[in-house]
């Protein structure tokens, strides 16, 4: 496997590569939510904030599922390091 960064100013075109994923790190977006859908194991890098509807229906029902991990964070820039190796564990358990 390796790692690929796809960032194509057409979204759709971006989405399109999620089905070609073993697993998928990315921001709370659309493009987590298909790869989480698709059984495809996903870390979520995630603001840390009180967003219950965000939390129901697009987080927890697949952290329950053991599809997805995600890194809370207050300040992504301060805690940046952290971030970075809990998305290298998660890479390691998943590859």
């Amino acid at each position: 496997s390796q790692i690929k960064l796809i960032s194509h100013r057409d979204p759709s075109k971006s989405l399109s590569y999620v089905l070609q994923c073993d697993a998928f790190i990315g921001s709370d977006s659309g493009f987590k939510t298909m790869s989480a859908m698709c059984r495809i194991p996903t870390m979520v890098w995630l603001a840390d904030y009180i967003d219950d509807i965000r939390d129901d229906l697009f987080i927890n029902p697949y952290i329950n599922d053991g599809i997805m991990e995600i890194f809370r964070y207050k300040d992504a820039n301060q805690q940046f390091d952290e971030g970075l190796k809990k998305t290298e564990k998660f890479l390691e358990n998943i590859l």
